[in-house]
């Protein structure tokens, strides 16, 4: 869909809407003001249309007869990209022999706006009613703008359909040596790989290198690289940046499961054990191999045995059965045994686990301690 604000083509980075203010039909001037209940506090920005021609070349929407004919008309806006405006006019004809006002006008969005370009329409004239929709959310959506004329109500209801410039499917894998590589599809043929560069939300990663693999399926490779080795997370978001003539502006933020190559982290680091009560341990990050290792049994996969070691003593360890119960992106590890066999004593615990370290601190509760 053609846009006829050019200079706001990819102004998503503010994720604010638009509407108009005015038009003044001599010399048609939309002011378009980066506002609504769903941008609230945002700064505000205006771009000016000084011509007819301007408003004469957008898109018709469909067209309405004050008189007579249906009062529901479906306007399907088909599939664009988010971040960009769809804007187009429907034609008001009063077919009729008196003058009607056009000047109520609701809607059930502040995204989605209608401004006549006069309040009255006279007998045998046709007016443009022009209709801006601006949404912020990828997907699916349907608004509607009733429109009040000589006693009925005619109803435009609006559907269409908004996709990610930029998307990625796979899975952010850091291997051991901190690096990854991740490829992002370029969906919209109207950003050219040169205008784009990238960046990684938070202190987790950096972007190393950016390069465009081919033509026939835009694909970008980026090449990542771990700042904070410490620290982990179960997500990353990659955040695109256009450069254009008018500045550099924001695209929709990626978000990509992670997964660190032989690192796990305890939920929660400090595990509380009750005499009588099995021991629960959550394990989040690569638990692939836990889990791949075992044989699924009763909903549970079952390991044969998980070695525990205290850092504070000198001794062989102890083995203990493990249930292993996959859960929403982790691991519940539940250990079989007495508790108090199994650790005697507060300190920190190593494990292994299908080849995977881990360590979490125990700390023994004693029945004073319960009551």
């Amino acid at each position: 869909m053609t846009l006829f604000l050019q200079s706001n083509l990819f102004s998503w980075s503010n994720t604010m809407h638009v509407f108009l203010r005015s038009v003044i039909r001599a010399a048609v001037c939309i002011v378009v003001a980066l506002a609504s209940d769903e941008a609230t506090g945002m700064e505000q920005k205006t771009v000016t249309l000084k011509t007819d021609l301007e408003v004469e070349q957008l898109s018709v929407f469909g067209k309405i007869q004050v008189y007579g004919g249906s009062t529901n008309h479906d306007i399907n806006l088909k599939t664009d990209f988010i971040g960009n405006i769809y804007q187009g006019r429907v034609l008001i004809e009063n077919n009729g022999k008196q003058t009607v006002l056009l000047d109520k006008l609701t809607s059930s969005c502040g995204c989605t706006l209608a401004q006549p370009s006069s309040p009255e329409i006279l007998p045998g004239e046709t007016q443009n009613l022009l209709i801006q929709v601006a949404k912020k959310s990828i997907g699916v959506f349907k608004e509607k703008i009733d429109i009040q004329l000589a006693g009925r109500v005619h109803q435009l209801r609006i559907s269409g359909e908004l996709l990610p410039q930029i998307s990625s499917s796979d899975e952010v894998v850091f291997a051991k040596n901190g690096s990854s590589e991740i490829d992002l599809q370029l969906h919209d043929d109207r950003i050219k790989p040169e205008q784009l560069s990238f960046a990684i939300a938070g202190e987790i990663a950096s972007v190393e290198s950016s390069r465009y693999l081919g033509h026939g399926d835009p694909c970008i490779r980026l090449t990542l690289k771990r700042v904070d080795v410490a620290r982990f997370t179960d997500r990353i978001v990659v955040v695109p940046q256009l450069k254009t003539e008018s500045g550099a502006f924001d695209l929709v933020p990626i978000t990509l499961n992670t997964r660190f190559v032989g690192m796990v982290r305890v939920v929660p680091s400090t595990v509380f054990v009750r005499p009588g009560i099995p021991v629960r341990i959550f394990l989040f990050g690569d638990v692939e191999a836990i889990v791949s290792e075992s044989k699924t049994h009763e909903g549970f996969a079952r390991l044969s045995a998980v070695r525990l070691e205290k850092d504070s003593a000198v001794d062989e360890g102890k083995d203990a059965r493990v249930l292993v119960d996959p859960i929403k992106n982790g691991v519940a590890l539940t250990v079989d045994g007495d508790p108090n066999k199994l650790f005697d004593s507060d300190g920190i615990i190593s494990a292994t686990c299908a080849g995977v370290d881990l360590r979490f601190r125990v700390r023994i509760l004693r029945k004073e301690e319960e009551e």
